[in-house]
């Protein structure tokens, strides 16, 4: 396993300098480059894997990307000529994969891709291929320009032992973070975000349709996750729980799995006192009852 690992990204390793070598040749001809079209939040019709309706996702950064919704973690990926190549954690083993792609199209608002590699249509994240080798994706456009004052993100605790933690954010970029279950850092902690997050955060949140945005999404199954979100704009706030990844739109699991993964990228401090600044108690106290239990009643006089 520690081979695939190294090779894995040795490979990628050695891509990206080429890649880089490129970039710096290219910069001052190539402003709007295949790298800057691709980047942002990229998504297709829905499929049907066996289980449920699902849609093909990639969530492009400068040299990461978020593709294994909602489940998985961060993965690199590289572009060469008109290929990108993933190497990603799959499983419970976390074991290292590549999944190639070969770019048949792409512009502002249209990515086609066919996949490369000839094991992927057996992979659960890629069915969609099966029927046909080609899959249009459609990028998300932002729906609004607002900026957030404070920010709150929970993934609850489940039926079997599932990542749980609680985080904050502020318009600055402060960041609290409290790792309950299965997570890098125990208990409280404090630090800051880069602002190229704060950036894709507020580009996600935009992305969100407030309007139809609901308070509750349920799936039909049960020992599952909620997760939620509370973000405070300047005269209002939303609020959003799903549970399950089923029902609710796919701008929201996007950034749900974006906050995710973001502890990862911060360097956190251990800082138990930070729990007296959270913005959002109740919606806090309301995420894990299971550590709040109900209080008492006063008694009657």
């Amino acid at each position: 396993m520690e081979r695939e690992v190294r090779d894995c990204f040795s490979y990628i390793g050695s891509i990206l300098g080429l890649l880089l070598s490129a970039f710096l040749i290219s910069s001052c001809s190539e402003p709007d480059s295949l790298h800057d079209k691709l980047k942002g939040d990229w998504v297709s019709k829905y499929y049907h894997d066996g289980w449920s309706e699902k849609r093909l996702v990639f969530s492009f950064e400068d040299s990461s990307c978020l593709n294994s919704i909602p489940y998985g973690e961060k993965a690199k990926y590289a572009l060469l000529n008109d290929t990108f190549i993933i190497c990603e954690k799959r499983g419970y083993e976390k074991r290292i994969k590549e999944s190639s792609f070969k770019i048949l199209k792409l512009n502002s608002d249209t990515l086609v891709i066919s996949s490369i590699a000839d094991s992927i249509g057996k992979l659960d994240n890629y069915k969609i291929f099966t029927k046909s080798n080609k899959v249009r994706l459609k990028k998300l456009k932002k729906r609004n320009n607002f900026k957030f004052k404070n920010l709150a993100f929970f993934r609850g605790l489940c039926y079997y032992d599932c990542t749980a933690f609680y985080l904050e954010i502020d318009k600055y970029g402060n960041f609290i973070f409290n790792g309950i279950q299965n997570t890098l850092y125990d208990g409280f902690h404090s630090g800051k975000i880069q602002l190229s997050d704060y950036n894709n955060i507020l580009q996600k949140v935009n992305q969100l349709n407030l309007d139809s945005l609901e308070e509750r999404y349920y799936a039909h199954w049960g020992h599952d996750q909620t997760c939620g979100v509370k973000i405070q704009f300047e005269d209002n706030s939303i609020e959003s729980k799903a549970y399950g990844y089923y029902k609710e739109p796919i701008e929201l699991r996007i950034l749900f799995y974006y906050l995710m993964n973001l502890y990862h990228d911060v360097e956190l401090t251990k800082n138990p006192s930070v729990e007296k600044k959270l913005f959002f108690r109740e919606f806090y106290e309301d995420a894990f009852p299971r550590l709040f239990p109900p209080k008492s009643p006063p008694p009657n006089h």
